[in-house]
């Protein structure tokens, strides 16, 4: 790793999710209405976090979760996470701003059918970047991005497999934020679609 990152943050979750450091979604996702997001649904015991979707009520509601106690501009952000297949519900793991939007970069989303898909949004019309890598994510694997001045590096299991540069790359504070949700009507048969996290790395950048 590059000598310009601090380790800053590591959480394991043993101390469940302090509401000092973790903020949980509450409310209707803007991009869809297949779902919702639960407070009760984000849940932390053993060391390991879940988002938890599953029919709640009247409809399916999944989880969202801030990290609130750390906004910087660059850094690195490493996940260690495994997701159940859905091809109605999806996740991501994000860095997003803490005024306006875009930008946004995310360095891990999409459904499990077929891998994960790296992005960079930003400008006024929301320019996108994306790359994709075929993995399968009902496996523990480690998702992260190293945010430079000049780069974007993604990586699964501490190796790149992707790099965004030029206007790909915020230069404002961000925060880190992990979801998922339902982009499309869960069928009967969808019943639980979990996103364990089991540690969260967070490195500023100098």
């Amino acid at each position: 790793m590059s000598s310009h990152f601090t380790l800053k943050l590591h959480d394991t979750f043993n101390a469940g999710l302090p509401a000092y450091r973790w903020g949980k979604y509450d409310g209707w996702p803007s991009s869809t209405s297949y779902s919702r997001w639960a407070p009760s649904h984000v849940t932390a015991s053993g060391g390991v976090a879940m988002l938890r979707g599953y029919r709640d009520g009247s409809g399916y509601a999944t989880g969202g979760m801030m990290l609130n106690s750390v906004a910087q501009t660059y850094g690195k952000y490493v996940v260690r996470a495994r997701f159940d297949r859905s091809s109605t519900v999806q996740h991501a793991m994000m860095l997003w701003p803490v005024d306006g939007w875009p930008p946004e970069v995310d360095f891990s989303e999409g459904p499990t059918t077929q891998g994960v898909m790296a992005s960079a949004h930003w400008g006024s019309s929301n320019s996108q970047e994306h790359a994709f890598l075929r993995i399968d994510m009902t496996q523990w694997h480690t998702y992260g991005v190293e945010w430079t001045p000049t780069r974007l590096v993604y990586t699964v299991d501490g190796r790149a497999w992707a790099v965004m540069t030029g206007a790909a790359v915020p230069h404002q504070a961000m925060k880190l934020a992990i979801q998922t949700v339902a982009t499309s009507q869960p069928s009967s048969a969808t019943t639980s679609v979990n996103l364990a996290l089991a540690d969260v790395y967070v490195w500023s950048y100098h």
